[in-house]
Formats: C-alpha cells, structure tokens, sequence
C-alpha cells in the first residue's frame, strides 16, 4: 500500500466508492481505505433513484445496474387480505426507479475504480490523524495489524455514523434515530403476485405495515421490512441488537 496520495478516503461503501471512482476518473490520486476484509452479502439498501441512474450512466455503468437490479414499476396496498390503492410509475420516462441491493452498488462501483485505476484497500483500519501545514498524515492499521503511515492533502470521512474521521474531529452527527425499530428479512417469498411491484400490507389489527420490494435473483426473492411492535421491543429489553 502506497505511502503517500492526494486523497485518502475512509470507508469503501457506496458513498466512498462513488467519489473515489469520480476522482480517479478526473486523475486524482486517491487511496480507499475499509476495514472489512470483503463486501457485505446482506441487502441493506436497495432503492436507486432516477438520478442516481444518471450518474451511473456518466460513469459508464448504468446498464450493469439495470441487469443487476428489478425495474420498481409500482406500488401494490393491501389492506388486510383486501387489495387497496395503487401507483404505477409512469412507462416513458428514461430512468425509474430500481431495486439493487447495496452489496451489488458497491460491486459495481469498484469495477468503475478499477477501470479508472484504482482499487479499495481492504482491512485496512484509520486509527488516527492529525493536520499539518502540508495536509494529513493519518495512522492505519493494515489487515495484519501492522501499522502505517500515509500523507495525504486531504482526507475524507466516508466512514458511517461511527466515523473515526467525525470523532476525531469532534464533529457531532447532527440529526436523529428514527423512533421506531425496523425488522429486516431477505426472503424467497412463494405467492402468486406479480414481479416488479413493490408491495405493502397494512394490518390495522396488529398497527403495523409490512413492505415487500423485489431484489434480483430468483424470481420469489423480496426483501421484507416491518416496523417491530412495541410488544416485541418490551419482550426482548428494547435491546437494538436483540
């Protein structure tokens, strides 16, 4: 791993991953730090707007994120077993909206940086830093736990809520938890619904609403989200990671 860059980025998600590309397309020399030793599996997010769909497509990847992805072509409501209201997205508009789980964003956008030159330095942890008149000189820790130093003229936090770079800094992370807990499942869902809605399912009784968006694979597979009953929270501590 080089010593010294123009820019060091900390945390290879999409948000780093998509300005490490951009830089390295512009011919910046950039360095991706992230310390996961590989990509998440999980879906996390998975909505892709229209305008992200024109980035991708100055970057040169908009058709690998349509073939990856499912066009969202509406939203289905059912109320109880009842169908209820309905939107369907308009047919002739030149991007819509697509479903593309973030583990397949992130994939995505490193064969960007790859075509552009660059690469993301994986298990490689930002330990610390501090300024100079020239830039950065930042402390890492590298998948061996070796230390290191890189100099840099600019460092740039990509690095999540918990980001070393705001901590350091002593930056707050201005805004709020949502109030409620979501429950999160990546299923194969057997029902003879159509493919390329998404679908939500209020169930009065219970107060809660279940919502169904398609990700790529097999035809069955949805990524299910509800928001978890207080019920469940008191039985379980209110422990988030319960």
């Amino acid at each position: 791993m080089k010593r010294t860059t123009e820019v060091l980025i900390a945390g290879a998600g999409p948000v780093g991953l998509l300005l490490a590309a951009e830089l390295s397309r512009d011919g910046v020399d950039v360095l991706l730090i992230e310390p996961r030793t590989e990509r998440s599996f999980f879906c996390k997010a998975l909505g892709v707007t229209p305008r992200t769909l024109e980035i991708f497509d100055d970057l040169g990847m908009v058709q690998d994120a349509i073939d990856t992805g499912v066009w969202l072509r509406g939203v289905t409501s059912f109320e109880g077993d009842v169908p209820g209201p309905a939107m369907d997205v308009p047919p002739d508009l030149p991007f819509g909206s697509l479903s593309l789980a973030q583990f397949d964003t992130e994939r995505l956008l490193e064969t960007c940086l790859k075509r552009h030159g660059g690469a993301v330095s994986y298990g490689t942890t930002l330990v610390g830093f501090a300024t100079h008149a020239n830039g950065v000189r930042a402390q890492v820790t590298g998948p061996g736990g070796d230390e290191q130093t890189i100099d840099c003229r600019w460092l740039v936090g990509c690095d999540g809520a918990h980001s070393k770079v705001r901590a350091t800094l002593g930056l707050d992370f201005e805004g709020g938890q949502y109030p409620q807990t979501f429950v999160l499942a990546d299923l194969e869902v057997d029902w003879d619904l159509p493919r390329g809605r998404m679908y939500r399912f209020n169930h009065a009784a219970a107060g809660t609403t279940l919502a169904a968006v398609p990700v790529h694979g097999s035809n069955r597979r949805y990524r299910l989200s509800a928001v978890r009953p207080d019920a469940v929270g008191a039985a379980a501590g209110d422990a988030a990671e319960e």
